[in-house]
């Protein structure tokens, strides 16, 4: 589950911002300018879609789950395929979905709009 969770969570998250952050510009990008400036909008914008995607991120919680019981009690999960255990658990593998929110939305903002702030005023690209 380990590895297949990560490469999902990753694909989701690193694929999927770019769009997000598209989206917002062609339907806000006045705002933005006038919110943060015209020269912070651009950064603004990445951290806003990271955030959103972050947030997003929680439809792959089953998967981080069952990736946590696979590593801590391999035998529990032995024989058993995914069509099993997610009709087995339910919506119980979404349990702290708020609080996985929480966490991923000030991090995924931090991460992406970091990156966009070094990217525009240190490399300038």
């Amino acid at each position: 589950f380990a590895a297949g969770y990560k490469v999902v969570q990753r694909v989701y998250k690193f694929g999927g911002q770019p769009f997000v952050k598209d989206a917002l510009a062609s339907s806000g990008q006045g705002a933005f300018d006038a919110l943060v400036g015209k020269r912070n909008s651009k950064s603004f914008m990445h951290a806003l879609a990271g955030s959103i995607v972050g947030v997003g991120e929680v439809a792959l919680l089953p998967l981080d789950v069952l990736k946590i019981r696979a590593q801590t009690n391999p035998e529990a999960l032995r024989g058993k395929g995914m069509v099993q255990l997610f009709w087995k658990e339910g919506s119980g593998l979404y349990r702290g979905a708020g609080w996985t929110a929480v966490r991923n939305a000030p991090g995924s903002f931090a991460l992406f709009g970091g990156s966009a702030v070094v990217k525009d005023f240190v490399f300038g690209l």
